[in-house]
């Protein structure tokens, strides 16, 4: 985990990205969130100085930040008249920086039918986990057999 952190932080184009890129790069990398869950972040479901949750998709369970860093992070953003946290960043912007970035990581997983750019850091954290029931959990599945796309042959 730390290592996926250290990473996100060297990235030479890190500089040039918003502040409400930065923290979604973070959730990505450290809860194994979509893209799709992360953007869909309202301020109904956020209590600064304890959690965010991240309503799940695709019969995911909800997914609770409690990341001292990334709660501080969000706090500290301007917000306007919507609800959502990551207002105006959208899943394309997302999946550029993460391609441009990011895609080296992910080059085992390119082989997979599943291997989306955007799904490299659920590979990735994942890596050498062997127990189905805990990759279900890591992944915030409810079926066992939905996570069989993330398992390296």
């Amino acid at each position: 985990m730390q290592k996926i952190k250290l990473l996100l932080e060297s990235s030479k184009h890190q500089i040039s990205l918003s502040k409400r890129q930065k923290i979604i790069l973070e959730i990505l990398a450290l809860y194994n969130c979509r893209i799709s869950e992360v953007l869909s972040a309202t301020l109904d479901n956020y209590f600064p100085d304890r959690f965010l949750i991240l309503k799940g998709k695709k019969k995911s369970s909800d997914i609770i930040i409690t990341d001292r860093k990334i709660l501080s992070d969000i706090s500290q953003l301007n917000f306007f008249e919507s609800n959502k946290i990551f207002d105006g960043i959208t899943y394309l912007q997302m999946y550029r920086i993460i391609k441009r970035d990011y895609s080296h990581l992910f080059a085992n997983f390119r082989k997979k039918k599943n291997a989306k750019i955007t799904h490299g850091f659920r590979y990735l954290n994942i890596l050498g986990v062997q127990d189905e029931k805990s990759i279900k959990s890591i992944l915030h599945h409810n079926s066992i057999d939905s996570q069989k796309y993330y398992k390296l042959k």
